[in-house]
């Protein structure tokens, strides 16, 4: 007695409607994460070694420096993951099927997993390399590490004595040595009267 071949039930195409439906809307904006304040969610337009041009909501460009940019996460990555394990169970599914003998039933399952996976795949490729390419100048840049210079060496100074002046600044006398006082100013002359002619 033959039986009917079997068919996938309503629960696999719920299952890749649910997965069109909740990962099909991923943004399609890349997150710039920033050293000086919240993350930007927002689509690369271009960049440059210095920055990357990013476009807002309003429909303008803005600037965003290098200073600010700790990492930047390009978007179609998480479609790209879903998609594979979608297509990839999808035709794991219908090879089972076809080698168990229900040769019917294998374009379908193929067709409800693989589907959905590969539009996954292919809409996150294009999000992901579109982003990539327009952020490329940014990221390959070679920016030379900025080194500080280094220490500069000053001797200690001998106790008792005051340490030299940074250089560039006017230097003043030097105090006496150790304890004995500095020689007193000389005295201004005496005041001469004054003469007035005629005076009585």
């Amino acid at each position: 007695m033959e039986t009917a071949p079997r068919r996938p039930d309503r629960f696999v195409s719920a299952v890749a409607v649910i997965t069109l439906a909740c990962f099909g809307g991923c943004a399609s904006t890349a997150t710039i994460a920033r050293t000086d304040g919240p993350d930007n969610e927002t689509r690369i337009v271009s960049s440059d070694a210095a920055a990357v041009y990013v476009s807002a909501r309003n429909g303008q460009t803005y600037r965003i420096g290098r200073e600010s940019v700790i990492a930047i996460d390009h978007p179609g990555n998480v479609e790209i993951l879903i998609g594979s394990i979608l297509a990839g169970v999808g035709t794991l599914a219908a090879v089972a099927a076809y080698d168990g003998g229900d040769r019917d039933a294998a374009a379908p399952i193929a067709l409800v997993y693989g589907g959905p996976g590969l539009a996954l795949l292919i809409s996150g490729l294009i999000r992901y390399i579109s982003s990539v390419q327009a952020a490329q100048a940014f990221e390959s840049a070679d920016i030379p590490m900025v080194r500080p210079p280094p220490p500069v060496w000053m001797p200690m100074p001998p106790p008792g004595t005051a340490p030299p002046p940074p250089p560039g600044l006017p230097t003043l006398p030097a105090p006496p040595p150790g304890g004995t006082t500095p020689p007193a100013p000389p005295a201004p002359p005496p005041e001469e009267p004054e003469v007035k002619p005629d005076a009585t």
